[in-house]
């Protein structure tokens, strides 16, 4: 289970919750919002657009949903997060997770999150 799934996903905790969430994989914070297709100006405190911080937390939650699901098919939350960095998935044209998610965003992840159930059904690609 990743350490990150007792995470509060409140608007007012994104910033703290990015920084645990990359603290997880043992990367930066700019390095995982890039990951996930999330812009660093998100994360800015004076930035109080209500659309941004709706659209970062969604995609939190949605990442985090997805990672836990892939999760058990590995011994460490490190070698999942390089699965989803680098894994080129054949179900998808040979793209890896992480860029299903910037290129197609919920959509992509809602695709990857099937995809996931059926495999962890043993419906294997």
């Amino acid at each position: 289970m990743f350490k990150c799934s007792e995470i509060n996903f409140t608007p007012e905790k994104i910033v703290e919750n990015l920084d645990v969430l990359a603290q997880t994989y043992s990367i930066r914070t700019i390095s995982f919002l890039r990951s996930i297709g999330l812009s660093f100006e998100i994360t800015e405190l004076d930035n109080d657009n209500p659309a941004n911080r709706a659209q970062a937390l969604n995609r939190l939650c949605e990442i985090d949903t997805f990672l836990n699901s892939a999760r058990p098919w590995f011994t460490s939350d490190n070698e999942c997060w390089t699965w989803f960095l680098n894994e080129l998935l054949e179900a998808f044209s040979h793209l890896t997770p992480s860029e299903i998610v910037r290129r197609y965003q919920g959509r992509g992840i809602n695709a990857l999150l099937e995809w996931a159930e059926e495999r962890n059904l043993g419906n294997f690609q």
